[in-house]
C-alpha cells in the first residue's frame, strides 16, 4: 500500500521534482493511516528513496524523506496526539479536529512546486 501511495502522485510528473512531490503527498497519506512519524519515515525511506535516486536525487535527498516523515505526527490519528491528550486530560477528538487543517496545509506546502 505504501508503494501505491508514493506512485500515484509521481505518475503525474515523471521528473525529479515529481518524485519529491509524490513522496510528500504519499507521506501525508501514510501518516494519516498509521499515525506515526517514525513508521512513516522508515517506510518511505525504504519505498521512495530508491526511486528518488533513480530520478537523480543526490544522497542529501534523504532530507526530503525526513521532512515528509514529520507529516505523520500532524495528521490525525496521530499517536502523539493521543499520548498528549491522555497526559493533559484534553479531549482527543478536539485534538484530532485541530490537527486536520495544519496537517493538510503542511502536506500541501511541502509538496508545492518550487520556482527554483
Amino acid at each position: 500500500m505504501s508503494q501505491e501511495l508514493f506512485r500515484a502522485p509521481t505518475r503525474s510528473s515523471a521528473t525529479c521534482a515529481g518524485a519529491g512531490h509524490g513522496h510528500h503527498l504519499g507521506s501525508a497519506g501514510f501518516g494519516g493511516i498509521c499515525g506515526s512519524s517514525i513508521a512513516t519515515t522508515a517506510t518511505f525511506a525504504k519505498v521512495a528513496y530508491p526511486s528518488m535516486k533513480r530520478f537523480g536525487y543526490s544522497t542529501p535527498g534523504a532530507g526530503v524523506v525526513a521532512g515528509g516523515g514529520t507529516l505523520g505526527i500532524m495528521i490525525p490519528p496521530s499517536t502523539i496526539m493521543v499520548i498528549y491528550g491522555v497526559f493533559t486530560e484534553t479531549n482527543i477528538g478536539k485534538l484530532f479536529a485541530a490537527g486536520i487543517l495544519p496537517g493538510i496545509l503542511g502536506a500541501a506546502c511541502s509538496a508545492w512546486p518550487s520556482s527554483t
